[in-house]
């Protein structure tokens, strides 16, 4: 699993004893979504190459990983039914506004 004692061996947890092949395929994905997702895959693919190195997992690392992950999901939802919720706010009052005679 880890090559002790060999030419590859892992250093790191999160470091790939193998080529970059996966680098290779995400590319086309990455030059072409990213920019319009203000560069936000490009963090979590990163911070997924380290906790998925050479398909492995380590539970500890995945769990941390998985638990910062949902909490920016829990920050990005409470903003957008924020704003959501205030602009039907503001539609509801300019309508009742301009309906008034």
């Amino acid at each position: 699993m880890h090559f002790h004692g060999q030419e590859t061996s892992r250093q790191h947890r999160y470091k790939s004893i193998y080529s970059d092949s996966a680098r290779r395929r995400t590319k086309a994905f990455r030059l072409l979504f990213s920019p319009a997702l203000f560069f936000t895959p490009d963090v979590h693919l990163r911070e997924l190459g380290k906790v998925w190195a050479d398909e492995l997992i380590i539970e500890d690392v995945w769990r941390k990983f998985m638990q910062k992950l949902v909490s920016e999901w829990e920050e990005f939802v409470l903003y957008v039914s924020c704003t959501f919720e205030s602009q039907k706010l503001r539609a509801y009052l300019t309508s009742k506004l301009d309906s008034r005679p």
